[in-house]
């Protein structure tokens, strides 16, 4: 079973650019976790928004990354000039690779 982390995020549409150098670097931080199986740093370029997902291979490893996940969605966001929204934790039902 595996869980995945997505959170929300508004960001000025000029500056949705700005926040994905610095996704990409605080998401590395998270490489070292125990538990990380995979990051993505998805963006709508003209609503504004963006998500992060990551996902764990357990509840426990997505539970004890919380603080350090705060740190990098903090960053991301406020390099953009954007807000975090939204954190849902989710266990995954299906998954599937084509």
């Amino acid at each position: 079973m595996a869980y995945a982390r997505v959170s929300t995020y508004e960001i000025p549409t000029e500056r949705i650019d700005e926040a994905g150098p610095a996704f990409e670097e605080a998401t590395r931080q998270l490489q070292g976790m125990e538990g990380i199986k995979e990051a993505m740093y998805l963006i709508d370029r003209t609503g504004g928004k963006a998500l992060t997902l990551t996902i764990w291979d357990s509840h426990e490893a997505m539970l004890a990354s919380e603080e350090m996940a705060k740190e990098v969605r903090d960053r991301g966001a406020s390099s953009g000039g954007g807000a975090v929204k939204t954190v849902d934790r989710y266990e995954i039902a299906l998954r599937e690779t084509f």
